[in-house]
């Protein structure tokens, strides 16, 4: 049976199956560049910009700072390894951050959108 997740998911990415081609078993799509482009857009209708977030950066051997950043939007550019790249601004400056590197509020109406995108990013590549 599937759970709510799954569901979510596939009403996202359709009925592609593991490899992001038409597939009579269950499993949900792996993370492709034809399924990330399909998040994509998913996510630039649905998401609310701008948003509050944060971001951990290793800021030397051992170490990390998190950085309060405010998500503008999603770039074109899709990468096969780090996925969905999203512009933020961490004061004047913009930064190109990989979505699946963010973490927003539980309380954000962006919420259950990025995590979604996350946990199938993280556990479908």
């Amino acid at each position: 049976m599937e759970d709510a997740w799954e569901m979510r998911l596939k009403n996202i990415l359709g009925d592609l199956g593991p490899m992001g081609k038409e597939d009579e078993d269950d499993d949900l799509p792996m993370v492709t560049g034809e399924t990330l482009e399909t998040y994509s857009n998913f996510l630039k209708e649905n998401l609310v910009f701008p948003f509050a977030a944060s971001y951990e950066r290793e800021s030397g051997p051992f170490s990390s700072r998190t950085y309060d950043v405010k998500v503008t939007g999603l770039d074109e550019y899709i990468d096969d390894f780090y996925g969905l790249i999203c512009s933020a601004k961490i004061g004047r400056k913009t930064w190109h951050i990989a979505m699946g590197e963010l973490e927003v509020s539980s309380d954000d109406p962006n919420y259950r959108f990025l995590d979604d995108y996350n946990t199938w990013f993280w556990n479908y590549r």
